[in-house]
């Protein structure tokens, strides 16, 4: 079994990342990292983790693990997972990779120069809706694909909230935002050329909390995308092209382990459903990270070096007022 960690037990390893390694085929949870001795106890006693170390070194220092998760802030991606690629693991790093394209390609270069895997956590690539939902654009099921339309907000009510903070890497875009993008790259399977947005930021926290842009791709398609932390809460894309339309409404976080549906409307405006398999897509995540930490390839997976070109580009964009270059130099 692929011996996983996790450094920085917060919401997400709590609710999803803890349970998910638990449900993957080929993946056991070994050991847990955190701030201080008092929370690695209560850790323990919890999970029924023995292993749960009082500092995040502790754990990275120990030679029987092979990949770690790191839950970290924005703002600790950057430097924990270097320290965990010079103690020799592999890592899957929560999205984004890091605050921006420098500090994702120092990453990457990091992973490359340890021979490791450097794994950027979108979850939602795993799930099986999305290969249908390109499977069903490479047949032709909606001709020609014109446009990308992706909603991912929520409300935030917690202004001390870490997502709201910009010297942790708040936001919508880096939090939400980043999805959208990944999602339009994925499901268009291109890389785009330029971005034009706008965003409005909190006056009390400085943070985007509402950010909407588009992307441009060559030969013709757009995507447009809507993030943000004060909206009402919603999850999903629609695809157009011009003999119908796709519309996956839980397409990044849905239930675990229940059904989804994806819909496809033709000229007529005759609906199809499609009832997808529920599955717990950290789980499958995981999987796949330890298959590729074994040699296994998987186009899913990404060091984040490709979104956070396209993130910083938009960020860019919605700043200075202006269309931005998604092409990285490099």
């Amino acid at each position: 079994m692929f011996r996983m960690a996790i450094i920085g037990v917060g919401m997400i390893s709590k609710k999803a990342m803890i349970p998910g390694i638990r449900q993957a085929r080929t993946a056991e949870l070994t050991a847990l990292g955190t701030s201080s001795r008092e929370k690695a106890e209560a850790l323990s006693a919890k999970y029924g983790v023995d292993r749960c170390y009082p500092s995040y070194r502790e754990l990275l220092e120990d030679p029987g693990i092979d990949g770690v998760y790191i839950g970290l802030p924005n703002h600790l991606h950057k430097e924990w997972t270097l320290r965990a690629l010079a103690h020799g693991k592999h890592v899957l790093c929560d999205k984004p990779l890091g605050m921006d394209l420098a500090e994702a390609r120092e990453m990457e270069a990091a992973a490359r120069a340890a021979d490791r895997v450097l794994m950027e956590g979108f979850m939602y690539r795993f799930h099986p809706q999305h290969a249908l939902v390109k499977d069903l654009i490479s047949k032709g099921a909606i001709g020609r694909v014109f446009l990308f339309e992706t909603h991912f907000h929520y409300f935030m009510e917690d202004p001390d909230n870490i997502r709201l903070k910009r010297e942790t890497g708040g936001g919508g875009l880096y939090d939400v935002g980043c999805y959208g993008i990944n999602g339009a790259r994925y499901i268009l399977g291109a890389e785009p050329r330029s971005t034009y947005g706008s965003w409005s930021l909190g006056a009390d926290t400085g943070v985007d909390e509402f950010c909407h842009f588009t992307l441009h791709f060559d030969g013709g398609p757009v995507a447009t995308v809507t993030c943000g932390t004060h909206l009402p809460r919603e999850q999903g894309y629609t695809v157009y092209g011009d003999r119908g339309i796709i519309r996956a409404p839980q397409a990044y976080v849905p239930a675990p382990r229940k059904r989804v549906q994806v819909t496809v409307i033709d000229q007529d405006g005759k609906h199809q459903q499609h009832r997808v398999r529920g599955v717990d897509q950290y789980a499958d995540e995981v999987d796949a990270f330890a298959a590729a930490c074994r040699g296994a390839a998987d186009a899913r997976i990404e060091t984040g070096v490709e979104n956070m070109a396209v993130l910083d580009a938009v960020r860019r964009a919605c700043q200075s007022g202006a269309v931005e270059s998604c092409r990285a130099s490099s």
